[in-house]
């Protein structure tokens, strides 16, 4: 009489590929070459997620290499998570230094993800001002991008010495111009 029928199980919660951020820490297989030089699995790692996006129909994740190591290589662009709160938050161990110029960027199916056993490689997240540097981080790297592409547009123009302008001039672009020097 009080029989409760049993909720039929459907799988509608979203996976973790589905649900992976930028500030998210991820156990994956990094550095990928050391399966080259030393012929076995790279050691999985906590890495950060700095990026996740989209190109054509492959989503792709841009991950930075996470380290205990407090040595002198492997230095640059760095983000240290030392606060208690912070690496309870981000599902690490101990102060972790995630190193912005070794990062790579792969499909969100890769195969060095680490999955150790679970549903989800995902270890924990970023917060406090651990995800305010990251963020700092994403910006530096998002402006380095831009003057970089500027710096690509720039090239292209000086390989072709005039242009014309919006009201069907043609103007000649000195390096001056290039250079900004105006």
């Amino acid at each position: 009489m009080f029989d409760q029928p049993t909720p039929a199980n459907d799988n509608t919660a979203p996976s973790w590929e589905a649900m992976l951020a930028p500030g998210d820490i991820v156990s994956f297989r990094f550095p990928m070459s050391e399966r080259k030089a030393t012929g076995e699995r790279p050691k999985a790692r906590p890495c950060l997620v700095l990026e996740v996006g989209q190109v054509g129909q492959l989503t792709l994740a841009t991950l930075a290499y996470g380290t205990t190591s407090n040595g002198k290589a492997n230095r640059g662009r760095d983000l240290v998570v030392a606060v208690d709160e912070e690496i309870t938050s981000a599902g690490i161990t101990g102060p972790t230094r995630f190193v912005g110029i070794r990062r790579v960027m792969v499909p969100i199916g890769h195969s060095a993800f680490n999955l150790a056993h679970r549903d989800t490689p995902v270890l924990g997240h970023l917060s406090g001002g651990a995800f305010e540097a990251m963020q700092n981080l994403r910006a530096r790297f998002q402006a380095e991008r831009d003057m970089a592409a500027e710096f690509r547009d720039a090239k292209r123009l000086a390989r072709h010495a005039s242009r014309t302008l919006p009201d069907g001039r043609r103007d000649m672009l000195t390096p001056d111009l290039l250079m900004g020097d105006c």
